[in-house]
């Protein structure tokens, strides 16, 4: 097997979960999603009105990630004896093989291997074995740490030599064991010794990681402070990312407009900075929801060709009242929001209201089809084609992340308001255009026959699948 960095890191994840089943079976509770010190999710997942970023940002596997954490694979048939064999390789130290805890010595190849199987062990149901089973699983997971460190690896496997060590001490300390701050303390000298000193920041990162498992609302915004004064010295990896998203949201939802704009600010410029090119389009798009959140009072400039053909022309919306709708065909709460908006259209449109809907389809056709079976009476922008162009799309100019994205602008030409949806739309527009008749019901796209659960939003569908529009909501400190 070729031993990835996307592959090394799922063995450290699934290992962490694993131990986790031990820790929840001992204490009664149910385990968290995201391990003690285990290696967080490559991807975001989706939450209410921020959902993850670009797809075309992330890889398949990160898709995968939105509804949580690699899993193990598939434990043993319940009653299959608790034993497995370990690798050999020539010049391996000879270790006792009915033990399944026994490290074994040789090239962190042969370790991998062995942590490859160790995940697949079924944890006896004896509250008492499970214990002794939990501390046994995490004390080999500190030992292959250490041996893959002193085998010398790779980069990669360096790195996640360091995070099997830590997730390890993490469980042990979540079973009661003693002494653990002190081992945790000696592991930045142990990595200078060795020569991996640039890997020291992952002795913060695990600290951090901790922190973010008991985060509450209070105090989520000091959090990301610090988290982001962490990325700024660490560049960040794909690892980074979901964690990084829930911290944002969560200190979104708490801070000021302007605290929360300039916490994207930073981790946008941090995220920039990466070689990894995922990495790095997330920076962008950090970037963008910074610019957003910073929209009220100041201009928005749209950029486009419509459905017709035809360049989006601003001029033709001096002096009118208009709402901006990211939107996809496939986004449920899309389709909701919608008929709200076509309600005011037909009642305000004639006062000066107007509608832009940019579309963030992948595939025009899509569009094309949906618009076929449910005409709109205002213009349609269809996003995705910027970018096959080359050209900055509108929904990453801005960092929308989760659909519908609505902004109103003002007969100025100045943003009023950030997501006015529902009623709110409607009273916006009385105090701009006055009281306006009651209209005809109104008529448009049906919205889904059963509202979706969880999130009142969609990820944007230029960032996640149509499969995965429904993920749940993640919050700071909650499992994912």
């Amino acid at each position: 097997m070729r031993w990835t960095d996307h592959n090394l890191g799922s063995i450290t994840t699934g290992l962490a979960l694993a131990a986790l089943l031990v820790v929840a079976g001992c204490s009664g509770s149910e385990p968290s999603a995201k391990g003690p010190a285990a290696s967080p999710p490559e991807a975001p997942a989706a939450t209410p009105d921020k959902p993850s970023p670009p797809e075309a940002a992330a890889p398949e596997e990160a898709q995968a990630a939105a509804a949580g954490p690699v899993a193990p694979t598939a434990p043993a048939a319940p009653g299959a004896p608790a034993t497995l064999p370990v690798p050999a390789e020539a010049g391996q130290t000879a270790t006792d093989k009915s033990d399944p805890f026994a490290v074994p010595e040789g090239s962190p190849e042969v370790i991998f291997e062995y942590l490859q199987k160790l995940q697949n062990l079924e944890p006896p149901d004896d509250p008492a074995a499970m214990q002794e089973h939990g501390v046994k699983l995490a004390a080999a997971l500190v030992t292959a740490g250490e041996r893959i460190l002193s085998s010398k690896p790779s980069e990669e496997q360096a790195e996640q030599g360091v995070r099997i060590k830590l997730a390890g001490l993490g469980i042990l300390e979540q079973l009661g064991e003693e002494g653990i701050q002190e081992k945790r303390g000696a592991v930045p000298a142990e990595l200078e010794a060795a020569g991996f000193g640039r890997l020291v920041g992952l002795i913060d990162e695990d600290a951090l990681m901790r922190r973010f498992q008991q985060l509450d609302r209070d105090s989520v915004v000091d959090f990301a402070q610090d988290l982001a004064t962490h990325f700024e010295k660490y560049p960040p990896d794909s690892n980074a990312v979901r964690w990084v998203l829930n911290t944002l949201q969560g200190a979104e939802q708490t801070a000021g407009g302007e605290e929360a704009a300039g916490l994207y600010e930073r981790f946008g410029k941090a995220f920039l900075k990466s070689e990894d090119e995922t990495v790095s389009r997330y920076g962008a798009v950090l970037s963008g929801a910074a610019r957003r959140l910073r929209l009220v009072g100041q201009e928005m400039p749209l950029e486009g060709t419509t459905l017709a053909g035809q360049p989006l022309d601003p001029n033709q919306y001096k002096g009118k009242v208009v709402l901006v709708d990211f939107w996809a065909t496939w986004c449920g709460p899309c389709l909701e929001e919608m008929v709200n908006i076509r309600k005011y259209y037909e009642r305000y449109h004639a006062k000066g209201f107007e509608v832009i809907g940019i579309s963030t389809d992948e595939e025009r056709s899509a569009l094309e089809a949906f618009l076929k079976e449910n005409e709109l009476p205002w213009t349609i922008v269809f996003d995705q084609a910027r970018e096959v162009d080359g050209k900055e799309p509108m929904a990453l100019r801005y960092g929308v992340m989760g659909i519908p994205c609505l902004v109103l602008v003002g007969k100025d030409g100045k943003v009023l308001a950030l997501d006015p949806r529902g009623e709110e739309l409607g009273e916006k527009l009385e105090e701009l255009l006055g009281k306006a008749e009651p209209a005809a019901a109104a008529t448009g796209p049906d919205p889904p026959a059963k509202k979706p659960e969880g999130p009142e939003s969609s990820p944007a569908p230029a960032q996640t699948k149509p499969e995965e529009a429904e993920s749940k909501e993640v919050k700071p400190g909650a499992g994912g």
